[in-house]
Order: C-alpha cells, then sequence, then structure tokens
C-alpha cells in the first residue's frame, strides 16, 4: 500500500493494510486474530512504515473486518507515530455525520494521525443487506463527505440534502488536524475518479498510471494543482529470500484473496471487463 505524491522531492510513503481477515486455512479466534493485528502495527511502526490501512467489507464468512473506526481507535492507542488511514469506510452504508464524529474522536486519540478514506462500496450483497439501492451509492458518497467535511470545519450549520437532514449542527470535541484529516476517495473508472478531483480529495485507486493521467487532467480541468493532491494505490507485496519461495509462502492467500475480490467485482460488473476478472486464476 502506497501513497504516491506527484513532486519528485518528496519520498513514496509505504504502508501495510489490515483487512483482519480469517479464512478457513487460519480459523483462529477473532480476539487472538485481532490481537496479533494490534501486534503487527506496532511492529510496522518499529520498522518504519508510514501508515496502518484498514480496509472494510459486510457479511463476509471470513470476518473481514466491518466496523473500522473502533479499529483504528484501538491502533491508535498501541503506536505513537505511524498514521492510520481507511483504505476505504464505505460511506454510503453508514451515517455520515456519525463518521465525522467518530472519526474526530479517532483523530483525537491518534493526536492527528487519521487519514479518512472514503468509498461509495460495490459489494452486491452489502447493498441487498443494508437495504439501500445500488444505484444510490455515487450521490450517497458524494453527499455523505460534504457533511464531514462541514461537520470538521464548520459551526452551527444545517443540511437539508437528500440523504442527510440535519440542523444547528456544531461537532464537540472537533479534530485535531487543521483544517482537517487527509479526505480520500476510492475510485476505479474516470467517472469516480474525476468526481475526486472536482471536490478536492486525495485518490485510493488499484489500477495503472491511466488513472493519475485521469486524475491530474481532471484537478487540471477544475482549476486545482496536481502537485497539491496525492494518490494512494493498493499492490500486493510478499518478500521472501527468493523469487520462487515467496510464491510458494504466498501462493494460497494470494489465490484466496483474488478468487474473492474476482467473484465481488463480477458479481458488482461496475466496469467493462469486471465479468472477467479473475477468470485466469486456477481453482
Amino acid at each position: 500500500m502506497q501513497a504516491i505524491p506527484h513532486t519528485r522531492r518528496e519520498h513514496v510513503n509505504f504502508g501495510l493494510l489490515f483487512p483482519f481477515r480469517n479464512p478457513p486455512q487460519a480459523q483462529v479466534p477473532f480476539p487472538e486474530l485481532y490481537r496479533k493485528h494490534f501486534d503487527l502495527a506496532v511492529k510496522a511502526e518499529e520498522l518504519g512504515y508510514d501508515t496502518v490501512w484498514l480496509t472494510e467489507h459486510h457479511f463476509v464468512d471470513d470476518g473481514y473486518s466491518p466496523s473500522l473506526l473502533p479499529i483504528a481507535a484501538a491502533v491508535a492507542t498501541r503506536t505513537k507515530k505511524i498514521r492510520i488511514g481507511t483504505f476505504v469506510l464505505l460511506l454510503p452504508l453508514h451515517n455520515a455525520l456519525r463518521v465525522a464524529e467518530d472519526a474526530a474522536t479517532v483523530d483525537i486519540i491518534s493526536n492527528g494521525r487519521l487519514d479518512l478514506g472514503l468509498g461509495q462500496g460495490y459489494r452486491v450483497d452489502e447493498f441487498i443487506g443494508f437495504n439501500l439501492p445500488r444505484k444510490e451509492r455515487g450521490a450517497r458518497l458524494e453527499e455523505g463527505v460534504e457533511v464531514i467535511r462541514r461537520a470538521w470545519t464548520e459551526k452551527n450549520w444545517s443540511c437539508d440534502g437528500n440523504f442527510n437532514k440535519l440542523t444547528n449542527i456544531t461537532v464537540i470535541p472537533n479534530v485535531v488536524q487543521q483544517p482537517h484529516p487527509p479526505i480520500w476517495l476510492a475510485a476505479r473508472g474516470p467517472k469516480s475518479i474525476a468526481r475526486a478531483a472536482r471536490n478536492g480529495y486525495h485518490l485510493m485507486g488499484t489500477g495503472g498510471v491511466d488513472q493519475q493521467q485521469i486524475y491530474d487532467a481532471a484537478l487540471q480541468e477544475h482549476g486545482k494543482r496536481p502537485q497539491d493532491y496525492h494518490i494512494a494505490q493498493f499492490r500486493a507485496v510478499f518478500v521472501a529470500s527468493k523469487r520462487d519461495k515467496a510464491w510458494d509462502d504466498a501462493e494460497a492467500g494470494v489465490h484466496y484473496m483474488m478468487t474473492c475480490y474476482g467473484r465481488w467485482f463480477t458479481q458488482a460488473h461496475d466496469l467493462p471487463g469486471d465479468t472477467a476478472y479473475g477468470v485466469d486464476i486456477p481453482p
């Protein structure tokens, strides 16, 4: 997991993504699983990693973490300097004002180390489970992130949105970072990448250089300087003494991960080619 700055004078940040998954080949008690992840966050800080990233999904049989901000608060109490980010919190499935308050509390507990990454979600089962129309997810995300920004930067404000009806809001206590913690939006396709740029948020992606090109062009179109924004990209990495050993050690875990994501992307079919995602992965 890396956050890529636009200017060559800045270094690339490296982080670790913690999904808190408990697949069949592991099957350890969840208290033990969580404790080991928190220990790993401490070790990541000791080794000089820049960020612990947390990721959200719901109703997954391996326990994929559904509740990120309590986890972020727990990581904050075990660490001192490593940043703590969400990659990503699925905002349409949450009350945006409550996210703003809970995230502000995490920023306080961590003394200003929170990065809030938000996404619209894609898994079909999640929207069925929460009884929310998938077609509303983009609009819910865009309105919700504005609620969060206003909650962090304004006092005595109100909102009469399509999904949020709020009156005389002042969040107390509020965030440590000023004017607010970094806000990131997840995107894969051109439309969602343009949304992040239009609203002036950092970009979280999982693609290639084309995502950065689309993002930079959209930033410039809306009068913003690309060098003022960052891009985070997810990459699967496994380190071993030899390449063959790395593949041998990582094969089962990578196969499990890619099979899951392939099934979810195929069901969602958000972008052209999603139905072919993972078809070359052997059973």
